[in-house]
Parts: structure tokens; C-alpha cells; sequence
């Protein structure tokens, strides 16, 4: 079970694909699926905070809210690769992200403290930029320095660090979009 709690939190939000920067196409990866995901999202409310759209029930809301404020607070650069990288975090029944449009979609709509879910949000930034400086944003190699940027997070908020090995043992990153249970 800790396991899985660690996956779902932790790598929680590994890549969907990307679609091309500067164009305004539906993301490719999600194919006919897209109609279901924009679906999902109709049914919450939405909310900006500083510039970010989060879609989810008004606790989800909060919740992200509030791992935004601790990003601010504690760690200035990696907020400021939140903000250039995120524009919208959306509750959803699978995570992953849009590398190209910064949309990120989130399966965390339990109990996961503040402070993972701001690991999370940190670790998705992390590969949008990855994939935006021409680098591999997605396998084991950025992985495992996403994984790193989330502790780097995790150990500003005084919260228990990810075992990265045990993580990346997993493979998780290899787990088609449509398949995850996270």
C-alpha cells in the first residue's frame, strides 16, 4: 500500500505526451480519449490562482491552492518554474501531463497532504521544462531528476523525502495514460 501511495503522489503526474509548442491542436496523445477528459473537467468548478486554471471540487481547489502558497513561500526557484510551466491543473481520474499546452491532470482528489501534492505540481514543472530546453522529458533519465526536484521541494516543506530508487525501480513512467490507477 505505501507503495502505491508513493506512486500516486509521488511520480504522481508523469507525462501524457506533448503537443507542439505554439500550436493550438488538441493534444495528440489523448486521441478520441480527449472528448472524455474535457468531460471529466466540466463537472468541477474552476479557479484561477496566480494565473493557473485548477479545475476540481472545491476541497481539490484548496487543497492546490495551498501546495502553490507553500511553492511561493519555501522555494523561489522552483516556483518560478511552476508558474513559467504550469497553466492548468485539473482533477481527473489518471495523472499525467500535457508537456506542450503546461496542462497537467491529477488523480489526487483523497487525502495526499499539501506537501506532496506541491512535490507533485514541482515534478510535473520540471518536465515541461526538460522538454522545453530540447532535453529527454520523459524515461528513466528525467525520471529521475524530476524525482530529485521533488525532493529538492519536499525537503524545503520539512516533508518526508521519496525513495527514488524504489521509485524508479517501478517503471511507472512506462504505464500508459489511460491505464494509470494514479
Amino acid at each position: 500500500m505505501k507503495i502505491r501511495i508513493l506512486l500516486l503522489v509521488a511520480a504522481g503526474i508523469c507525462c501524457m505526451g506533448a503537443s507542439r509548442p505554439g500550436i493550438g491542436a488538441v493534444e495528440p496523445y489523448f486521441g478520441e480519449n480527449y472528448e472524455k477528459m474535457q468531460a471529466v473537467a466540466r463537472q468541477y468548478d474552476q479557479k484561477y490562482h496566480e494565473g493557473i486554471k485548477i479545475t476540481g471540487t472545491p476541497d481539490y481547489i484548496a487543497r492546490i491552492r495551498a501546495a502553490l502558497d507553500l511553492i511561493e513561500a519555501r522555494d523561489s526557484r522552483n516556483w518560478y518554474f511552476v508558474r513559467k510551466n504550469i497553466r492548468r491543473i485539473t482533477l481527473n481520474g489518471h495523472s499525467g501531463m500535457d508537456i506542450g499546452g503546461g496542462r497537467m491532470t491529477s488523480a489526487a482528489g483523497g487525502n495526499e497532504a499539501v506537501e506532496a501534492l506541491a512535490g507533485g505540481v514541482v515534478h510535473e514543472a520540471w518536465h515541461r521544462e526538460l522538454y522545453l530546453m530540447g532535453r529527454p522529458w520523459r524515461g528513466r533519465e528525467a525520471e529521475t531528476f524530476c524525482l530529485r526536484k521533488q525532493n529538492e521541494i519536499l525537503g524545503r516543506l520539512d516533508s518526508a523525502l521519496l525513495d527514488i530508487d524504489e521509485m524508479l525501480r517501478s517503471e511507472y513512467w512506462e504505464v500508459d495514460y489511460w491505464s494509470r490507477q494514479w
